[in-house]
């Protein structure tokens, strides 16, 4: 699994604030959503919304159907879900 380097530092600044052990840091680390999982989630986006939504409204159906505040706290179980749901919405758009 592949992290952004933006992802690794949100990760990092997290361990810090909440006191998380060695352990903790590097179970969160394993759970995350890769940056192509993340990167395939904003194409169906752009694709199903036709790009006339953003990633404000991506972060705002995330909360509203996944309760997710944005796509950087995806993880890697839920990240299959939103993108097998994506690909459902895009089809029955079609």
């Amino acid at each position: 699994m592949t992290l952004s380097n933006k992802q690794k530092a949100l990760l990092h600044i997290a361990k810090g604030k909440l006191n998380l052990s060695d352990v903790e840091y590097r179970a969160t680390l394993v759970q995350m959503a890769s940056f192509a999982q993340l990167e395939l989630v904003r194409v169906l986006w752009c694709e199903y919304t036709g790009g006339n939504a953003g990633e404000d409204e991506l972060n705002k159906w995330l909360l509203g159907t996944w309760k997710i505040s944005s796509l950087r706290f995806l993880r890697k179980d839920a990240a299959q879900k939103v993108i097998t749901a994506l690909k459902a919405m895009k089809a029955r758009a079609a």
